[in-house]
């Protein structure tokens, strides 16, 4: 079953936005994305904000004198919204086609054995969570009408299942929630104090430049749209690369040479999986570094967040790749085991009625058996090898030694 060919493709954006971003506009998306920001541009410039603070007319009493003043090119959320464009691209760009790249492997490879027997779990709850979000609020992801259910294997079925979750209109119903609760809060809660009272001005003011603060908002709207709908797909990515080790039998190779039994796909594809997250650790380190004030009471929480989380997203998907690993070495060193234990038995009892008489025969077969079970006992019981797990290392820590550099440095200064 592992080596048969799946009748279909696994289509990672076939959702409406995925499909006319990554593949009908492709690089254009940049284009029409950053044309967003001319509209932005020429209000800015019409208000004379690009390089200073100009006021408009009906605030010309207020003064400037001991405030802080950001205009539009000095303001680092105008370039973080451009980050954070090319991060979505790259973390998608990549893991889409790590997620067909581990399933087609772990097929031609055959490391994927018949679905087990088994009682409804927390994962399969899980899982219908999932489908139901995907399939009662919004419509369902088209079946490919020449395939029948009924005619679908197994794995063919998790992938079907796969393909709706992760292309499902739910990530639209996830990321509209997102934006709404995220712009209420952030763009259109109601000041506290009065502009006469503030201490930072900025081109971008609420009050001072309404039709540019509100033409902001909305275009960080799409930004966050769009990072809400890639959480959605990762976290479906997550649960159903938990889901393929979980629900099938696990055909362990140890003679594969990723040295990982053939499961290093996996280890692959969470790794990539944190790229989110590590973006996200480099944007609180800069953050630290530009208004240390507004994090530094929280500074311990986001950091040990950041850890856990990242900790979570790597080794939550493999812990049942983990399982399988651990229990075929368990297994095969049990076997050999009982093996050893008989013929250093047999050799017992013939120096016993014999005496010491070498069988080399024996002898032989009894080393043999001794160098298979040193080598199972290398066997390893992770999805990864050290090269994946010193990248994972290096990427979780990188940020967080940023933020303590920079504390330190500030210090001394």
């Amino acid at each position: 079953m592992g080596k048969e060919k799946s009748p279909f493709k696994f289509r990672v954006n076939s959702d409406p936005l995925m499909n006319l971003l990554f593949n009908m506009l492709r690089i254009d998306f940049f284009i029409i994305i950053f044309s967003l920001y001319i509209p932005l541009i020429v209000l800015v410039w019409n208000s004379g904000n690009l390089m200073r603070i100009t006021l408009p007319k009906e605030f010309s009493t207020l003064s400037l004198q001991g405030k802080n003043t950001v205009p539009f090119l000095k303001d680092p959320s105008v370039y973080a919204g451009i980050l954070v464009l090319l991060i979505f691209w790259y973390v998608w760009s990549r893991l889409s086609v790590q997620v067909s790249k581990t399933l087609r492997s772990l097929l031609e490879q055959g490391t994927v054995g018949d679905e087990k027997d088994m009682i409804p779990n927390n994962l399969e709850r899980e899982s219908r969570i999932i489908r139901f979000l995907a399939n009662t609020f919004f419509w369902r992801f088209r079946k490919d009408q020449k395939l029948e259910p009924k005619s679908l294997s197994n794995f063919d079925e998790y992938i079907h299942d796969f393909e709706n979750a992760i292309n499902s209109k739910g990530a639209y119903m996830f990321a509209t929630l997102f934006v709404l609760v995220q712009e209420y809060f952030f763009a259109y809660k109601p000041y506290s104090i009065s502009v006469w009272e503030i201490s930072t001005i900025s081109w971008g003011d609420k009050i001072l430049f309404p039709l540019e603060y509100y033409y902001y908002a909305i275009v960080w709207g799409f930004l966050y749209f769009l990072l809400a709908v890639l959480v959605w797909k990762l976290s479906v990515i997550v649960l159903y690369t938990r889901k393929l080790c979980r629900n099938f039998e696990i055909i362990i190779q140890p003679l594969n040479p990723d040295k990982c039994g053939g499961l290093k796909p996996i280890g692959d594809l969470c790794l990539d999986i944190n790229l989110l997250i590590f973006f996200a650790g480099i944007g609180l380190a800069i953050y630290y570094h530009i208004a240390p004030q507004e994090i530094s009471p929280y500074l311990l929480i986001f950091i040990l967040g950041y850890l856990a989380l990242s900790i979570f997203l790597f080794f939550f998907p493999l812990s049942e790749a983990h399982g399988a690993m651990k229990y075929y070495k368990d297994q095969l060193l049990d076997d050999l085991s009982k093996r050893l234990n008989l013929e250093y038995k047999k050799m017992q009892d013939q120096i016993r009625e014999k005496g010491i008489e070498v069988n080399y025969t024996k002898l032989d077969r009894l080393e043999k058996i001794e160098k298979i079970y040193q080598k199972a006992e290398l066997m390893p019981i992770w999805p990864f090898d050290k090269n994946t797990l010193t990248t994972f290392s290096y990427r979780v820590m990188f940020p967080v030694v940023l933020v303590i550099i920079d504390s330190v440095v500030k210090k001394l200064i």
